[in-house]
């Protein structure tokens, strides 16, 4: 389910930006990878890897779920 933004979504500066790596395009979105927001060190990068397959497996239930 897609929740409605109040306001259009703006990188907030915060003075270490970095340097666009990628820049991705889907039908009319354009999706650039900013290197300040890539994990460097192994501990957060657990914590990031961690988060992300808690987050996986609970889509995966919701769709599992017969309603």
């Amino acid at each position: 389910m897609v929740v409605p933004r109040s306001s259009r979504h703006t990188h907030n500066a915060r003075g270490d930006a970095g340097m666009i790596v990628a820049t991705y395009t889907f039908g009319e979105t354009k999706v650039h990878i900013c290197d300040d927001h890539l994990v460097t060190d192994p501990e957060e990068r657990e914590r990031v890897e961690i988060a992300i397959a808690d987050a996986a497996w609970a889509c995966l239930q919701d769709n599992a779920d017969p309603e």
